[in-house]
């Protein structure tokens, strides 16, 4: 999900966010390969970045919506088109429904989320 922000076919607006991440910077300018990215999966639960700097406030750029996770297979089969409603996978406690834009948002209660049962409103 990192790598396909920083890529710059995606061209992403706030690839940029993710420029203490080590290589991230040259690779969304085209200058540095993707695969050079400090970025890798040690196991099937664990992340590892590896920043050009010390960057305190790291964490708190993962929060934006740049670091969130994207299910690959949904971006594969789906395109652009992998985040609306009934294509997008969540791993969140709630699953998008529907999306009006300048509108509305809907979402219900994902039965899938691990801790769904204390989960106390089903719709938003």
């Amino acid at each position: 999900s990192l790598r396909r922000i920083l890529d710059p076919a995606t061209g992403a607006k706030y690839a940029n966010i993710l420029y203490p991440i080590a290589g991230a910077e040259p690779a969304n300018k085209g200058d540095g390969p993707l695969d050079a990215v400090g970025v890798r999966a040690a196991d099937a639960r664990t992340l590892e970045i590896t920043l050009e700097v010390a960057t305190p406030y790291f964490l708190d750029l993962l929060t934006h919506q740049t670091g969130l996770p994207v299910h690959p297979a949904s971006v594969e089969k789906h395109g652009t088109d992998f985040v609306k409603p009934g294509n997008m996978i969540s791993n969140g406690p709630y699953t998008l429904v529907e999306f009006i834009p300048n509108a509305h948002v809907k979402v219900t209660k994902n039965p899938r989320f691990h801790d769904a049962a204390n989960v106390a409103i089903d719709t938003v």
